[in-house]
């Protein structure tokens, strides 16, 4: 079996109890029924309860404090400690992997939603992905492929290659994420008409990729971008439809409260004209962090734009996920950032991330919105067809979206 995987994931450890933002806090976990009816004949430490009690609809209950029940006063599993790492579900053994297995390949990730994956994306000087052959080490069947599969994993990786300016000609200059991430999602448009007309071969989409209008669409998109407010706007609005349901449980309350209090207060500004030049400020920090945000995007495309079972039509509505996740991460940093910079003015000091550095805060706050878009297929689809007019949005609001 062919194995890819990003050239981090070898070193990635867990930091266990000293993690700010532990997986075991605010967060669904789900329970297999094989380790369910495991748990059933395990007793907790000390006590009498059985780990199985405190499962409903295969779904850990999290005590009133949002963590899990497990957890020790030193944020440490009671059933690791108990019972060894073997006694764990699958996802809480397994998180932040992730492994999508293919007909003849497997593709290895991490999870951006553990802050120290986000971390180390960050941090890195490029995203690179590894290639080696290894037998399977775990017994997963693969799903029936797709008769275009390979044809897929050749558009995904032009799309990687796109937002890392590897396609670009030697007139050509490196463009900025948001403006690949646009041009991006017009080709995958054109590709997902010929997919649905019969058209999509392997001879069709190499002569659209030599025969592409790259340069054409870097002029013509940065001629015509969207007004920054305008986007900024739709940003905010995203942030709060986002946040709505998690707010209602009672979830995340310590940044979301202050977050939407913040886009609200936007919402309803009479005046934009400080909105206006805060903006501006924030953008040169945000552009300032250019390869940093190139780096999260390119982990997103490999890990969610193609999994098992997927197609040009799951690929599209991964695009703008990842576009919807973009728009609400960079509010978030925005309000965020606001209002480190408004507090410290008060207080006659200064304020702002430099490039490359992200705040605890900052990383606590990207972290949070990477887990609440960690929605799967289905729900992704569901949410999409229940918020938008169209299923599949029209490049210009994609363009609004991404800013």
């Amino acid at each position: 079996m062919t194995f890819y995987r990003p050239s981090y994931y070898k070193n990635f450890k867990c930091i266990g109890s000293d993690c700010a933002f532990t997986c075991c806090r605010e967060w669904s976990i789900g329970v297999d029924s094989k380790t369910l009816k495991k748990w059933q004949r395990l007793r907790l430490p000390d006590c009498t309860i059985s780990p199985a009690d405190y499962v409903t609809d295969g779904q850990i209950q999290l005590n009133a404090g949002g963590l899990c029940p497990f957890l020790d006063e030193s944020h440490l599993c009671n059933m690791v400690k108990a019972h060894g790492e073997e006694s764990l579900s699958n996802t809480c053994h397994t998180f932040p992997r992730e492994w999508h297995v293919f007909d003849e390949r497997t593709e290895e990730t991490l999870s951006i939603a553990c802050p120290e994956v986000f971390d180390t994306v960050w941090n890195l000087e490029r995203f690179e992905i590894e290639k080696s052959d290894r037998p399977i080490p775990f017994s997963h069947p693969a799903e029936e492929p797709e008769p275009c599969q390979e044809l897929f994993f050749k558009i995904r990786d032009w799309f990687l290659e796109i937002l890392q300016g590897d396609n670009i000609s030697k007139n050509s200059h490196p463009v900025s994420t948001e403006l690949a991430l646009k041009i991006i999602f017009f080709f995958a448009l054109d590709l997902y008409e010929a997919y649905v007309d019969d058209r999509l071969t392997d001879s069709f989409f190499e002569h659209y990729k030599k025969h592409n209008l790259y340069d054409q669409l870097v002029t013509e998109i940065s001629r015509n971008e969207s007004a920054p407010m305008d986007s900024m706007f739709e940003q905010n609005e995203l942030l709060l439809d986002l946040s709505e349901n998690y707010r209602n449980q009672g979830m995340y309350r310590q940044w979301l409260e202050p977050l939407c209090k913040s886009a609200k207060e936007m919402e309803s500004a009479t005046s934009i004209e400080n909105i206006e030049k805060a903006l501006e400020e924030f953008q040169q920090i945000w552009e300032s962090n250019e390869r940093h945000h190139r780096n999260i995007l390119c982990e997103e495309i490999y890990s969610t734009c193609l999994i098992p079972g997927g197609d040009l039509y799951s690929m599209v509505l991964k695009l703008q996920w990842i576009a919807m996740t973009h728009a609400v991460y960079k509010q978030a940093m925005f309000l965020d950032w606001l209002k480190s910079r408004d507090k410290a003015s008060a207080s006659g000091e200064t304020s702002g991330e430099t490039s490359g550095e992200t705040s605890a805060n900052s990383k606590l706050i990207a972290t949070m919105i990477f887990r609440m878009t960690g929605y799967s297929e289905a729900d992704i689809e569901e949410y999409l067809e229940n918020s938008f007019e169209d299923i599949i949005w029209e490049w210009p609001y994609f363009a609004l979206v991404v800013g």
